[in-house]
């Protein structure tokens, strides 16, 4: 897709930037009589402060915002390769975060589906347990011979972690509780 540039880069005959010019300097420019017939090379501003390709987003944007300008030019080994805007930085940055948010979705609905069915099981156990006793099905002496009650404590126990773990979760989230390495 191809965007409108509110500026130009002005480059001299080695491939090297010159200068900027942008629109603040076409309207400087219409003031003079002779605006037609002036040369470019007199209108930019000179010596444009530039980024270099191996430049971080982060070090751009402070840049940026040091010179107050909106668009760079990008260079390497002195030879201009492209223009950076400010525009396409926060577009960056915004699809940058999005896919972070898609893949942290997906990770907390797969630990949820995990979570989900290591409390499902034990529940089931201690369901089928309780329906099994009650109805008579199995007696208490059974029962008891079966191992079910040591299964069944722990299974409680391995679910009151998991939900122990849950909570620690949720306050480290909220701020409650703060991690130390």
């Amino acid at each position: 897709r191809r965007r409108q540039a509110s500026c130009a880069v002005v480059l001299r005959k080695d491939g090297s930037p010159l200068g900027i010019f942008n629109q603040c300097d076409l309207l400087n420019v219409t003031v003079h009589r002779d605006f037609l017939e002036r040369v470019v090379e007199d209108c930019v501003a000179r010596r444009p402060v530039v980024i270099q390709t191996e430049q971080t987003t982060e070090a751009a944007y402070q840049t940026m915002r040091e010179c107050g300008a909106d668009h760079f030019p990008v260079v390497e080994d002195d030879i201009m390769v492209g223009l950076l805007a400010m525009r396409d930085l926060v577009r960056y940055w915004s699809e940058y975060m999005e896919l972070q948010s898609k893949r942290l979705t997906r990770s907390c609905d797969l630990a949820m589906s995990v979570i989900a069915h290591d409390l499902r099981t034990p529940i089931g156990l201690i369901q089928t347990s309780s329906q099994m006793l009650t109805s008579g099905e199995l007696s208490p002496q059974e029962y008891v011979r079966s191992g079910l009650p040591e299964i069944l404590e722990s299974s409680c126990e391995m679910m009151m972690h998991l939900i122990d773990d849950l909570l620690d979760v949720g306050r480290i989230r909220s701020g409650a509780v703060r991690l130390e390495c």
